[in-house]
């Protein structure tokens, strides 16, 4: 039986809260068997960052994703570390398309666009 990236996800968080912590590798590794089993080992990747966002929060946190056309410095790294709080993860992703400036994303749905490409394509729309 073939299933989503959801319920794999689902089911291997809901897992990992009935077994002790030290059975927990164990248990990842028993899942990624059981979804290459069923033919579903392209979706790994799309399961783990799901059961990422699961956890992160389940804790209180939120998935935070910085878009930038460069890397950041490790200064704004830290103020942003800052705003956001310990509990949320924060995760960068190079876009040289969005020319300058950043664009930040939360929980995959809520998004502040300062993206030197936004102000352009709102100026020229």
């Amino acid at each position: 039986m073939r299933g989503t990236p959801i319920m794999y996800a689902r089911a291997f968080t809901e897992a990992c809260e009935e077994v002790p912590a030290a059975r927990r590798s164990a248990l990842a590794a028993e899942f990624v068997a059981v979804v290459r089993r069923h033919g579903d080992g392209a979706k790994l990747s799309k399961i783990l960052v799901l059961v990422e966002g699961m956890v992160v929060r389940s804790g209180g946190g939120h998935m935070i994703r910085l878009e930038t056309a460069r890397a950041c410095s490790p200064q704004l790294r830290d103020r942003l570390k800052k705003i956001f709080g310990a509990k949320d993860r924060i995760t960068e992703r190079l876009r040289p398309e969005i020319l300058a400036g950043i664009r930040v994303v939360v929980d995959g749905e809520q998004e502040f666009d300062g993206s030197l490409k936004r102000k352009l394509d709102k100026l020229l729309a």
